[in-house]
């Protein structure tokens, strides 16, 4: 059984469901289908949802995030950190956001990682809109 945070069971006690749900997301990483069934459990029962309980994710960076943080790519990150705990979106893009906050090496990592495909990208269109160039230049010559 999930259980809900303190600040979350105060709302749900005062029957403030939406502000409940919100809070447990926050705090715990739940998505938000959990987080509702979460805080409508206590609701019903709320003897066995006490706020003392860990969250579904415990506070480490599944690997796969973290090699895919290296590549630069932090959509592929949130991706495998939803996976792994059931976190939201926002939820799993704030960790990782953290994650690199607390672990400058990694950052550099990420950031050096992100800019070298940013530049890869701006080759890749660099290239498309010259050769369009060359056939506009070659439509417009009649070639």
């Amino acid at each position: 059984m999930t259980t809900i945070p303190e600040d979350a069971i105060k709302h749900a006690r005062r029957g403030d469901k939406i502000a409940a749900i919100k809070i447990t997301r926050e705090q715990t990483g739940l998505s938000l289908e959990d987080a509702k069934k979460a805080v409508e459990a206590y609701r019903d029962n709320p003897n066995e949802c006490s706020g003392t309980d860990e969250p579904r994710h415990s506070g480490e960076i599944p690997r796969r995030a973290i090699a895919a943080l290296e590549r630069g790519q932090l959509v592929e990150a949130v991706r495998h950190l939803r996976k792994e705990t059931g976190a939201g979106m926002k939820t799993s893009k704030q960790r990782l956001e953290r994650h690199l906050a607390d672990n400058p090496a990694l950052a550099i990592k990420y950031k050096a990682a992100s800019s070298a495909a940013i530049g890869r990208l701006i080759a890749k269109v660099a290239g498309v809109l010259i050769l369009l160039g060359l056939v506009a230049v070659a439509y417009t010559n009649g070639i």
